[in-house]
């Protein structure tokens, strides 16, 4: 591996629920495409749905371990599914939004997780009920954090108008969150990730390789692309859900772009 490689800045990484969207629905699933992703011998990041079996939990912790990814648990399924909020101005929705995604972290550290992954919950009607829910939300990720001081907590700024319509969604309001969380116990990640309908690359989308080496070219002029190697994930949602092979295509064309974006990123000018 040359010292240009993106694995050198970066961990490449892969969604089970985009790639496999019924892995949270049929046992053996996520076992079945992480042992495709780890086979890749590139990706170093993994975000699995909650996976229901004991046993499959298992396997899946020691091929991780065995391969060093980094495993998150994603909960944003089950707080979908359970109409759950964790920035809810109901505070018995609230408490046990945040009761029910404590007890799924048993089930994430068993699949050998580094993190947790959460969305925020519905964005109110009005502008000043969204800054009450912030501040509702900071309170339950504390809260998060402080019940699970050994995994990492994430949260997914979705987007407040468009599409998902969730509480938190704006970059300076994430940071901001994040800064506050952290003064608290347990571990936490601002991470500025954004939800749509995750198209393939280029049109009728907005992102292209080249705008992706442009973001990358970006990232390693400021260091955030560097030593601390972060999660880089491409999220493209596999519309032929039932189809494995459909997945693994586009996983291999995630991993033929970010090669290629971070080619053109450190080309000599």
């Amino acid at each position: 591996m040359t010292s240009r490689a993106l694995n050198t800045v970066a961990r490449p990484g892969a969604i089970l629920s985009q790639l496999w969207p019924p892995a949270d629905q049929q046992p053996g699933l996520s076992l079945r495409g992480l042992t495709a992703v780890a086979d890749e011998d590139f990706f170093e990041a993994v975000l699995a749905s909650p996976i229901s079996d004991a046993g499959e939990r298992r396997e899946i912790a020691a091929l991780v371990a065995d391969k060093g990814i980094h495993l998150t648990y994603g909960m944003i399924p089950l707080i979908t599914a359970q109409g759950l909020s964790l920035a809810t101005s109901d505070a018995d929705l609230r408490a046990r939004s945040v009761v029910a995604i404590q007890q799924r972290c048993d089930e994430a550290r068993e699949a050998g997780a580094m993190a947790i992954m959460v969305s925020p919950g519905p964005a109110p009607a009005s502008e000043a009920e969204r800054q009450e829910a912030l501040a509702l939300l900071t309170d339950s990720l504390k809260a998060l954090c402080a019940a699970a001081p050994d995994l990492r907590v994430m949260i997914e700024p979705l987007d407040v108008t468009v599409h998902k319509k969730q509480a938190l969604g704006y970059t300076p309001e994430a940071i901001a969150l994040a800064e506050d969380v952290r003064s608290g116990p347990g571990q936490f990640a601002g991470l500025d990730m954004y939800g749509d309908h995750h198209p393939p690359l280029g049109a009728p989308g907005f992102l292209d390789v080249p705008m992706m080496a442009d973001l990358m070219a970006v990232g390693r002029e400021i260091g955030f692309l560097g030593e601390r190697r972060p999660e880089l994930m491409i999220e493209q949602f596999n519309y032929d859900r039932d189809d494995f092979d459909a997945g693994l295509a586009i996983m291999r064309l995630a991993r033929q772009n970010l090669t290629t974006a971070w080619e053109l990123a450190t080309a000599p000018q």
